[in-house]
């Protein structure tokens, strides 16, 4: 078996280092895969060559750094993917601000060989570098969505994903990602969610476990705020491209209309009750807001701000 580890970085050297180090430490059954990785760095001034380079030579793996110049996270994805050897069987993609635990690869296999899935996802866990307010961790804000494991699903995310080459081959997706979701995000989603519809399997892998840090610029209610807001926003963006026509975007607007509603409503309450409560009326509020922008054509560029270093 040969997999081809993929992550796209820019201007995120610390970052990109621990994640190196974190593919470094992989434990892998026996027989071990035929691993590659492959970075491909979305800053011109090539930021992260320098990481790459002090790296490689204790590297346990092929490691294969390139540029793409061009701006915009779904361009660099998918030069990634173009980099891939033809030989390979399996492609992993993991973000530059993750860490995975060293089963990650392990147990996506695993599951890959117990489901027969064509695309194995699993969650990506908060890592809280510096202290942040309770309510945070309290709330859960950044605790992904879980599954039963080896469970079926209906997308996944480039974060922590395995996934059959092959499916590149067909000609229904290409390029893989979208280029109009550059900088807005949703690009991953909205590949997976298109080859499910084509027929292929996802299945979860819960004990596939990768860390994302999360920074203390991203640690607070006015970015959980506008994340929501772009997570509507791309929502209604892939979903009307999934299936145009009036009457999905009429579904959507009268479900966004009804939480901006709710959320509203529940405000007053919230507000007695805490922080909690308070943040997530307000991310609901936003994330329908946020949806009601995308069905009027608007996009959200959050990928134009860096988190992290």
């Amino acid at each position: 078996m040969k997999i081809a580890i993929c992550a796209v970085t820019y201007r995120r050297p610390s970052c990109l280092r621990r994640l190196l180090e974190g593919l470094n430490a992989l434990q892998l059954p026996e027989p071990t895969p035929d691993i590659e990785v492959v970075i491909v760095d979305n800053d011109p001034d090539r930021g992260a060559e320098a990481v790459c380079s002090e790296i490689r030579d204790r590297f346990r793996w092929k490691l294969r750094y390139e540029l793409e110049p061009r701006r915009g996270i779904a361009t660099a994805r998918n030069r990634a993917l173009a980099l891939v050897s033809d030989d390979t069987d399996w492609i992993a993609s993991i973000d530059d601000d993750e860490v995975p635990e060293g089963s990650w690869l392990a147990e996506l296999v695993r599951v890959q060989q117990e489901t027969g899935a064509d695309v194995v996802a699993g969650p990506s866990l908060p890592y809280f570098a510096e202290p942040v307010a309770p309510w945070i961790e309290a709330g859960g804000f950044f605790e992904p969505q879980r599954h039963p494991d080896g469970s079926a699903v209906a997308y996944a995310y480039t974060g922590n994903v395995l996934f059959r080459a092959s499916i590149l081959a067909d000609g229904r997706f290409c390029p893989p990602f979208d280029e109009r979701f550059a900088l807005s995000g949703g690009e991953d989603r909205q590949f997976f969610q298109r080859v499910g519809r084509a027929g292929y399997r996802l299945h979860w892998a819960d004990g596939a476990r990768v860390h994302e840090w999360v920074h203390a610029s991203r640690a607070n209610a006015k970015w959980l705020v506008h994340r929501m807001f772009r997570v509507g926003n791309a929502l209604a963006l892939i979903e009307s491209e999934l299936e145009p026509g009036w009457r999905l975007r009429s579904r959507l607007f009268a479900r966004a209309c009804a939480e901006i509603l709710s959320g509203f409503v529940m405000l007053p309450r919230a507000w007695l009750r805490g922080t909690v409560a308070s943040v997530r009326a307000c991310c609901r509020i936003a994330s329908s807001l946020g949806m009601l922008w995308g069905l009027l054509g608007g996009k959200s560029e959050g990928y134009r701000e860096i988190h992290g270093s």
